[in-house]
């Protein structure tokens, strides 16, 4: 939330950490974790714990007003998977209420998040856009995740370093692939007048008939599994495993019941 306070050179907010997904996401893991600390204490006083949940609602609110279709997606299957599970194990009748109540009040306070600010109305476009055809993005996703698949049938052992899909990616596309990529950065107007010479792709501008220059810098597979693959080799991806698999183990023999 407080990377939308950086500026860019236009005089308009960015977030610092990197793009909207990326700025929401922390909060989004922000708010997670205080509400499961808050929860799951045993020893925390009501104020603590009111505190603690009242913080945790501000980082709901930032996570749906900052932007980043992806951080909503994985708040709700992992943040609402969670409470929900959580509601079901709850002792009481009154308990399941006491805790659906916060399920609740998290969904209102993401929703005021995304109507009440000009950021969550646009993301929330982009998100309806994906089901209606009219956000090519994760069309794009998809070719990248294609070609990522491919540049390690053609060299699974051996890594290509980081940053290597920034070259790997043109090279490997066919004709559909090149045109899906070059539709996140060219109208598709503009489409007829298209020229790319490596990164770097010219167009003529439907709006000002000028020629304008991009770059055209595809630097991930925007897939985790595939980025550590390709830049590091299968040994890296299986530690990176490793530690998520080590991770969740930690958190499920916490969830369950301490006996003296």
């Amino acid at each position: 939330f407080a990377g939308r306070f950086a500026i860019n050179e236009r005089g308009r907010p960015i977030a610092s950490f990197g793009n909207s997904a990326m700025s929401s996401a922390w909060t989004a893991m922000a708010a997670m974790a205080l509400i499961f600390l808050a929860l799951g204490s045993r020893t925390w006083t009501r104020v603590e714990r009111g505190v603690t949940l009242v913080w945790a609602g501000f980082f709901v609110f930032a996570t749906t007003s900052a932007g980043g279709r992806a951080a909503y997606v994985a708040f709700a299957a992992v943040g609402l998977g969670v409470w929900l599970l959580w509601t079901f194990q709850a002792p009481t009748t009154l308990a399941k209420v006491r805790r659906g109540s916060l399920i609740v009040l998290a969904l209102l306070l993401g929703g005021v998040g995304l109507l009440a600010t000009g950021e969550g109305r646009r993301s929330l476009t982009e998100f309806r856009g994906v089901f209606t055809g009219q956000d090519t993005s994760f069309t794009s996703r998809l070719v990248t995740y294609q070609l990522g698949v491919e540049a390690i049938v053609q060299q699974p052992l051996r890594p290509y370093g980081t940053g290597a899909f920034t070259v790997l990616g043109w090279q490997l596309a066919n004709p559909a692939q090149e045109r899906e990529l070059l539709l996140q950065i060219v109208p598709v107007e503009a489409m007829d007048t298209v020229a790319r010479s490596g990164q770097l792709v010219t167009f003529e501008s439907p709006r000002t008939g000028k020629t304008v220059t991009r770059v055209a810098q595809y630097d991930k597979a925007h897939n985790y599994l595939l980025d550590v693959w390709i830049a590091f080799g299968p040994l890296a991806l299986a530690g990176l495993i490793l530690i998520v698999v080590g991770i969740l183990g930690v958190a499920l023999r916490a969830a369950k019941p301490q006996t003296q």
